[in-house]
C-alpha cells in the first residue's frame, strides 16, 4: 500500500505493478466528485492512466480517517507514475453521508484532504 496523496500535491512519483488498484479519498464519507479526475502518467514512455470511478462506492477506515472508494485503475505496464489531480478544487467532501448530518456541516478544507492507492482487493471496513 502506498502511503496517503494529498490531492494538492504536484508531482508525486509512485511505484506500481501490474495489477488492479482502487483509489480511496480519505476525509469523509460524504463526497461530491464533481469535475475532479485522477491520472497517471508513466514516467519512462508517458503513456497516460485514466481512473474510472468505482460502481460499488465502499465506505471505510484507514489510517483512523473516514474513507470512501471513489476510483478504480488497472496498471498494465509496470514502472513508476506520476500521479496528476485535476480540478481537485471542486472536490466536495464532508464527514458524513447522511442527509440529516450533512446538510449541518460545513465540506472539509480540500487541503486536508488525501487519496489512498491500494491493490487490496475484497472488501474491509478497516484498510491497513
Amino acid at each position: 500500500m502506498i502511503k496517503p496523496i494529498s490531492i494538492n500535491r504536484k508531482g508525486e512519483v509512485i511505484g506500481l505493478q501490474s495489477k488492479r488498484y482502487q483509489v480511496y479519498l480519505l476525509g469523509g464519507w460524504g463526497v461530491n466528485i464533481r469535475a475532479f479526475m485522477l491520472r497517471l502518467k508513466n514516467v519512462a514512455n508517458g503513456e497516460t492512466v485514466e481512473c474510472k470511478k468505482a460502481f460499488f462506492r465502499v465506505q471505510a477506515y484507514a489510517y483512523n480517517r473516514r474513507a470512501k472508494r471513489i476510483f478504480k485503475f488497472d496498471i498494465k505496464q509496470p514502472g513508476d507514475y506520476e500521479v496528476i489531480f485535476v480540478n481537485a478544487n471542486t472536490l466536495q467532501v464532508k464527514r458524513s453521508n447522511l442527509p440529516i448530518f450533512s446538510s449541518f456541516i460545513k465540506p472539509t478544507s480540500n487541503i486536508k484532504l488525501k487519496v489512498l492507492i491500494t491493490e487490496k482487493t475484497g472488501f474491509s471496513p478497516f484498510i491497513d
